[in-house]
């Protein structure tokens, strides 16, 4: 049975989804969208585009995946909305300080994953757009993944061990009660803890990694 917090999230869930609907059949959406991007381009940051399968194995933080229906259903629209902009001509506007064109949008990806070119790559090849990806150069060929992901796997591997060690590990990071959860369950629970520990010193980061 749903509590009544998941009714109100629902309810408030539902009344956004309408009221943006009325807003862009309205045709206030583009008024607002006109105004704002009248000298300034709109830069899209996406990071991972996943399958649902893929997802649930990945220990990445939900709000930085998008599946490829929806990330294909986005550049549709941008496409058909937004005036795209390669990164060469993004560049020349910001350096010699040029108004930008109306709606102009330059789509970009942060880190470099992998899926960027299975699932990104295709849908913006058949649908004629640029991109531009920002890769972290220091990873390429080191078969490394960033703290998250390893600390996120690392865990996991953690509760599936029968390792007193292990058990002391999971103990002192307080998540003990994740063992009594079902599979996708703690793995959730996992990527929520791993994104609490984001606030900490790097140095701390890499130190919980070695334990």
């Amino acid at each position: 049975m749903m509590n009544i917090k998941s009714y109100l999230y629902i309810i408030l869930h539902t009344l956004k989804v309408v009221l943006a609907y009325l807003l862009f059949y309205l045709g206030i959406l583009h008024i607002i969208k006109y105004l704002k991007l009248r000298r300034s381009s709109l830069v899209l940051a996406y990071h991972r585009v996943l399958p649902d399968d893929d997802r649930k194995t990945s220990f990445s933080h939900d709000g930085i995946i998008t599946s490829p229906e929806t990330f294909k259903k986005h550049m549709k629209f941008i496409k058909k909305y937004f005036s795209i902009m390669d990164i060469t001509e993004f560049d020349r506007h910001i350096n010699h300080n040029h108004s930008f064109p109306p709606s102009a949008c330059l789509i970009t990806f942060d880190d470099g994953w992998k899926d960027n070119y299975t699932h990104a790559f295709p849908v913006l090849k058949e649908l004629q757009m640029p991109a531009v990806i920002f890769l972290p150069t220091e990873y390429i060929e080191t078969g490394q993944l960033f703290w998250q992901e390893k600390m996120g796997h690392t865990i996991a591997r953690l509760f599936e061990s029968n390792d007193e060690g292990a058990r002391e590990i999971i103990s002192s990071f307080g998540i003990m009660r994740f063992s009594e959860w079902s599979e996708q369950k703690r793995n959730n629970g996992i990527k929520q803890f791993v994104r609490d520990l984001k606030h900490k010193p790097y140095d701390e980061l890499l130190d919980l990694q070695k334990e």
